[in-house]
């Protein structure tokens, strides 16, 4: 990944140069400029969602080879008709419809009501790739009878972000 201000041509590597120091003079260490990410400022819904079903519903991110510190951030709403519990959880992953690391995991739940919404966010943790990967920000519930859950984008940006971790 060459940031910003760079291009990685497809071509050997021949004048290769070396600096002891951790960013040479004039290199870039602006997090703007090391990072890639997703945000979305619309709702994003699943009407009559199955018990623990994921559906992506957050968006998704394309993040390069690297090493890379993984974030997301978004707010969520769940309803149901009746009154009873609720809970969502929000997960990052490489599939559309699955959790695949528990550890990108958040979950927000209240025992009675029929509508809940709040904040999810995970953030920080590492993220070795060998090669190019689109991640998923990911949805679901786990009681029965739920009418809808929504990503809010419109009330807080839906977020993906990933910033290199050399920096």
């Amino acid at each position: 990944y060459g940031g910003t201000d760079y291009d990685l041509a497809n071509s050997p590597i021949i004048e290769p140069y070396f600096s002891a120091a951790k960013a040479p003079y004039g290199f870039p260490l602006d997090e703007a400029k090391w990072r890639v990410e997703s945000l979305v400022t619309t709702d994003s819904s699943q009407a009559s969602p199955a018990a623990s079903t994921w559906y992506n519903k957050g968006g998704s991110l394309a993040i390069p080879i690297g090493r890379w510190r993984v974030e997301y951030a978004a707010e969520l709403e769940v309803t149901r008709a009746a009154a009873g519990a609720l809970d969502i959880f929000a997960t990052l992953s490489t599939a559309s419809n699955s959790e695949v690391n528990k550890e990108a995991t958040t979950k927000i739940g209240i025992s009675s009501g029929v509508s809940m919404r709040g904040s999810v966010s995970h953030c920080g943790y590492l993220l070795d790739l060998a090669a190019n990967d689109t991640y998923y920000l990911n949805c679901r519930t786990g009681q029965a009878s739920m009418t809808a859950i929504t990503f809010k984008g419109s009330e807080q940006k839906t977020k993906i972000r990933a910033v290199c971790a050399y920096l």
